[in-house]
């Protein structure tokens, strides 16, 4: 049985005394203590780093599909400003075409006086 004396000394079974940082139980139980945290470091980073990965690829999705949907967007949008469909929408609203221009011109020159 190990008992601490005086001076951070322990003493052994045969009587001798020694320092306490010369005990290797006393390193073998620092390596220990130093391997676990080091191993529970970096298994926090790693879960860390893969829950960061998991967001940043569900936002590149995310872009993809925004993406994908402005293209189809864009499409809709040319396709509604085609002569033919704005000729169509014309026609819906009662207008009949153009057969001849008329200008009016006014004596002097001017409309609006001050």
């Amino acid at each position: 049985m190990t008992s601490y004396g005086k001076n951070n000394l322990i003493g052994n079974q045969q009587g001798t005394t020694t320092l306490w940082f010369s005990d290797t139980r006393f390193w073998n139980v620092l390596l220990f203590v130093a391997a676990l945290s080091g191993f529970i470091s970096y298994l926090a980073l790693n879960n860390q780093t893969a829950s960061k990965n998991f967001l940043i690829r569900s936002t590149e999705k995310r872009i993809a599909n925004l993406n994908e949907r402005r293209q189809q967007l864009d499409l809709q949008v040319v396709a509604g400003q085609s002569m033919d469909t704005l000729d169509g929408k014309i026609q819906g609203l009662g207008f009949v075409p153009v057969s001849g221009i008329d200008y009016l011109t006014v004596p002097g020159g001017v409309v609006a006086v001050r």
